[in-house]
């Protein structure tokens, strides 16, 4: 886990070091959730939100490896748990 100091020019953010098991590109500001399902990580493994996941949120896809690129699957970087994110719009509707 990450926590930048906080000061007063910028806001708090909190960050997570996670796996991209997706199977494709994640791209930065996309949503993630935990992936309980893989057996092969090692408890740090996320994937885009379903609807049996959405209740796993992890955060937002902040930085890939190098900084401020997309992650390619099976790779590491930083999902954003908790802070301002200046890209990203999340909203959960019920449908019928």
């Amino acid at each position: 886990m990450l926590i930048k100091q906080i000061n007063r020019d910028d806001a708090a953010q909190i960050f997570v070091s996670a796996q991209n098991a997706s199977g494709a590109q994640l791209s930065v500001g996309q949503a993630v959730c935990w992936d309980w399902r893989n057996a092969t990580s090692h408890g740090n493994a996320v994937n885009g939100p379903t609807a049996s996941t959405i209740t796993l949120f992890a955060g937002v896809v902040a930085y890939g490896q190098p900084d401020y690129a997309d992650w390619p699957s099976n790779a590491y970087g930083l999902v954003q748990c908790w802070g301002v994110h200046g890209s990203v719009a999340y909203s959960i509707a019920n449908t019928s």
